[in-house]
């Protein structure tokens, strides 16, 4: 278990881990690309139709900001750009409705 093995990331390895140690339906079932509907629906309005959204995107949500703060170490404010400039990782949930 402690060895690396070379070309397997340590995602894969985290989450071998992760299923030895604990029962299968505990961690989040994960999917592949190929897994994804073509068809996508947004979860709420996609155009809210309030006049505080229709400005922020007359922007280009330029103003928007998403502040990070209550029961943290550090409180901080990103704005939109900031935001999308982090690190990222697609996890893919399944919604049944």
């Amino acid at each position: 278990m402690g060895r690396l093995i070379a070309g397997v990331g340590a995602e894969v390895l985290n989450n071998n881990e992760q299923h030895l140690l604990t029962a299968r339906k505990l961690t989040a079932q994960e999917f592949d690309e190929k897994d994804l509907s073509p068809h996508f629906r947004s979860n709420g309005n996609s155009k809210p139709n309030n006049a505080q959204y229709t400005a922020m995107a007359e922007k280009g949500f330029d103003d928007w900001m998403l502040e990070v703060d209550g029961l943290v170490e550090q409180p901080i404010k990103f704005s939109l750009k900031q935001f999308q400039a982090l690190p990222s990782r697609t996890k893919l949930h399944v919604t049944f409705v």
